[in-house]
């Protein structure tokens, strides 16, 4: 595993990578410049997408199978954000990828 992980990944005794969205999804969004009265489902999708990806290329660097889990929070459920441009244009149209390459480096120094 990682030798420092960022604040936002932890790794279970059972190998399962925890993402914790309080601490991932803030740094998503300010590095893409959200303002918090902005964040819409479009967002947080891209958000979560973008986390889910940063902890593929951490720990997918040391070769491990990779479980990723983001941890439930009710802060974050997509229902209690504005619907935006939606979730299908950042997972089926790409966007929360193309757009990693703005966050990454927020993501792994955190």
């Amino acid at each position: 595993m990682a030798e420092k992980l960022p604040k936002w990944l932890t790794v279970r005794p059972d190998g399962v990578a925890v993402v914790d969205p309080d601490k991932a999804y803030p740094i998503v969004l300010k590095a893409l410049g959200v303002a918090d009265k902005d964040v819409d489902q479009y967002y947080v999708e891209t958000a979560y997408q973008c986390a889910k990806m940063a902890a593929q290329d951490l720990l997918g660097q040391q070769g491990a199978v990779l479980q990723i889990r983001i941890e439930c929070r009710p802060k974050w459920a997509l229902k209690n954000f504005p619907v935006g441009r939606g979730i299908v244009l950042a997972t089926k149209g790409r966007e929360a990828k193309a757009l990693y390459g703005k966050v990454v480096r927020a993501l792994m120094t955190a």
